[in-house]
């Protein structure tokens, strides 16, 4: 799966949206964060499952945009 380097920060956002919602407890929340987390960066058992792809300007005008140019 590729991710843009912005869904760390984007996931953890809406993960504890959702815990203020009440829709999720706090622990489900660390929990889901980590296991983004463990699929982001992998584990000392298992390696990555994303592909990161990096912020750029072109990245980001497109993703502003919510079309590709």
């Amino acid at each position: 799966m590729v991710v843009s380097q912005i869904a760390r920060v984007e996931i953890a956002a809406a993960l504890w949206r959702k815990h203020r919602m009440g829709a999720i407890s706090a622990g489900d929340a660390r929990l889901l964060e980590s296991a983004f987390e463990a699929d982001d960066h992998g584990t000392p058992d298992e390696p990555p499952r994303f592909a990161v792809v990096p912020l750029t300007p072109i990245v980001l005008d497109v993703a502003a945009r919510g079309r590709v140019p």
